[in-house]
């Protein structure tokens, strides 16, 4: 995948909050939401956004995912509904707290 713009926030956000040290994704996403900065959530949900509306390919986004994260899906769909509930609860964090 070429680069695009956003690429290696999104590529930190992933590689920093989902890892093998986590409890649970739902946990790393309370604290994403507890401890980061309103400005850095708009930055990481306009990321999100844009690449998973892109056209980029599914198997490439996947891909994507899989190579900065340790988590893994039995199904390859998963990872991209997995960035899709990560975005839609940042936005309801962010919604809630407006």
């Amino acid at each position: 995948m070429n680069g695009f713009e956003g690429k290696e926030t999104l590529e930190n956000f992933l590689q920093a909050n989902f890892h093998q040290d986590i409890s649970s994704i739902d946990e790393a996403i309370d604290e994403i939401l507890n401890e980061e900065e309103t400005d850095y959530l708009i930055e990481i949900t306009r990321d999100l956004d844009w690449f998973l509306h892109s056209t980029i390919i599914d198997e490439t986004k996947i891909s994507f995912i899989k190579s900065n994260t340790d988590i893994y899906f039995e199904k390859d769909k998963e990872y991209i509904s997995f960035l899709k509930d990560i975005m839609d609860k940042i936005n309801l964090y962010l919604s809630d707290n407006s």
